[in-house]
């Protein structure tokens, strides 16, 4: 539905806040939509039930400013959900399915995409866990609360390969000495303890003899 603010949608909700029925809102353009499934708890910035919502997309001129040396760059989609400071429990899903022509002028060669949402009390973009399908050109994310969401690509980055040994070593517990070279310690003993009952036993007889 068309509203003066943009596209709307009527939440159906009851006096704690819960989703009467599911809520689709598709943005002018096409590419952005909302998904708010029934049972989400709507709260507008005062916790009122939320009752009426909208989503539409702005003039890249109005992007809040990226900062400088920044790693994310835009990737020309941004978006107002409204209105702005509205909370959503369990979160509700933004789908942005982007035309073909303007996926293959992302250059993603070593680059991803990401939604970022902008915190005006930080003057600062903010990560929004993000699923791209680059098969069906599909970028989704889970969002809680209303503000400016936009499509930014940034570095893949990986993680660094785990290092593992060349070789075993042997470790020592601290106080003992370490393996004798030769035979082992045991078969030493053995034979210390047989050459003493061996020397003893002929004390014994020598004694005895006398």
């Amino acid at each position: 539905m068309r509203g003066p603010e943009g596209f709307e949608g009527d939440l159906n909700t009851d006096n704690e806040g819960l989703v009467g029925r599911p809520v689709e809102i598709d943005a002018e353009d096409g590419v952005g939509s909302l998904y708010v499934p029934s049972g989400v708890k709507a709260l507008d910035r005062n916790d009122r039930p939320l009752i009426d919502i909208y989503f539409r997309r702005i003039e890249n001129e109005r992007l809040p400013a990226v900062p400088a040396g920044a790693a994310f760059q835009f990737a020309g989609y941004v978006y107002e959900a409204g209105p702005g400071g509205a909370t959503f429990d369990p979160g509700i899903t933004l789908t942005l399915e982007i035309p073909e022509v303007d996926w293959n002028t992302l250059a993603l060669t070593g680059q991803q995409l990401t939604l970022k949402w902008y915190n005006q009390s930080a003057n600062a973009w903010e990560d929004v866990p993000t699923t791209v399908n680059s098969d069906t050109r599909t970028v989704r994310a889970t969002i809680t609360h209303f503000t400016i969401f936009a499509l930014f690509t940034e570095p893949v980055t990986t993680a660094a390969p785990t290092e593992t040994a060349a070789a075993a070593t042997t470790t020592t517990t601290p106080g003992e000495e370490p393996p004798a070279e030769g035979l082992p310690v045991t078969t030493i003993l053995f034979v210390v303890v047989i050459v003493a009952i061996i020397v003893g036993a002929g004390h014994f007889f020598i004694v005895k003899k006398k």
